[in-house]
């Protein structure tokens, strides 16, 4: 392996790492604040009722968490992006140790990079509730990023391009950033059942 080669793997390494662990933080967030929010009832909660003497009463309903279908459609989004989330991390591992030439470690490799690509693709094709439709659309853009940056990974990896692997870090990063919208946005929407 030559100096340049040795060099690209390692800038690219470091680089990942430092995305996943800034992705891993915005994921683990996202699931503290998605678990604090929704947290299904073991009954069915009643309105409660005030009562002033000089007032007709008025029942004041008290919040449930998100619709069924909503709650369905963020475990399963939320499964799949924890699985890409996986996969990206074992590209971080597997890059800080790469073997150009070793069959086993390329084969490694692409197992992953279909699976955050498979990953990108089971999205795409989800069913979205209405009221999730800007969210999820929010989520594609991230995930894009992510596929994206897997060609060009397999690219820089197959034919040696520092360009490639530069192009893939930079969509990582992109990707990881537009995680941070998500997150917010996810926050927000949850807010309204605390």
């Amino acid at each position: 392996m030559t100096k340049k080669q040795i060099l690209i793997l390692v800038v690219l390494a470091c680089s990942v790492f430092c995305v996943l662990c800034i992705g891993g933080y915005v994921i683990i967030s996202s699931e503290r604040a998605y678990e604090q929010a929704i947290a299904l009832p073991t009954s069915t909660p009643k309105p409660t009722a005030t009562w002033t003497p000089t007032t007709r009463p008025t029942l004041t309903p008290t919040p449930v968490g998100p619709p069924p279908e909503v709650y369905a459609y963020l475990v399963e989004t939320e499964d799949k992006i924890g699985e890409m989330y996986d996969s990206l991390e074992e590209i971080g591992k597997l890059m800080q140790n790469a073997r150009l030439s070793d069959d086993d470690w390329k084969l490694a490799i692409v197992v992953e990079i279909v699976w955050v690509q498979g990953k990108h693709e089971e999205l795409v094709g989800m069913d979205v509730p209405m009221e999730m439709v800007e969210y999820h659309n929010a989520i594609l853009d991230a995930t894009g990023d992510y596929s994206l940056a897997m060609d060009y990974m397999m690219s820089g990896i197959d034919n040696l391009d520092t360009a490639d692997m530069d192009m893939s870090m930079q969509l990582i990063e992109s990707g990881t950033k537009k995680f941070e919208k998500v997150t917010k946005m996810l926050d927000e929407y949850l807010a309204q059942f605390k």
